[in-house]
């Protein structure tokens, strides 16, 4: 799924928790301070920073782990914010997995 497929689900018939997931993914994707097309690549590179799955305590670990630098990663700290804040809207063990949830979602 491209980010721009993505972006244009937040549009569709999703139920309104996948919506604000959706919404949330979008933002924080287009935070991350390198580009991609796709969101599979977006989320292989952030497992890389987050060092390993994509779940809710490894995304806050890695928050606290960067607190001291906010600067230095200020782009990656708020895309991680915007993740774990997905977490509130779907079940989801690891967000790689969130492609599965979302396209099943729309109606």
């Amino acid at each position: 799924m491209t980010i721009n497929e993505l972006e244009n689900m937040s549009e569709g018939n999703l139920t309104p928790n996948m919506k604000q997931a959706v919404v949330l993914l979008a933002a924080a994707l287009n935070d991350w301070p390198f580009a991609y097309n796709e969101v599979q690549e977006y989320l292989s590179e952030i497992s890389l920073f987050v060092g390993g799955e994509l779940t809710r305590e490894n995304i806050v670990e890695k928050l606290s782990e960067i607190g001291g630098n906010i600067l230095l990663y200020a782009w990656q700290a708020e895309c991680l914010t915007q993740l774990v804040q997905i977490f509130d809207y779907c079940e989801v063990y690891d967000l790689k997995e969130i492609e599965k949830i979302i396209k099943p979602e729309l109606r």
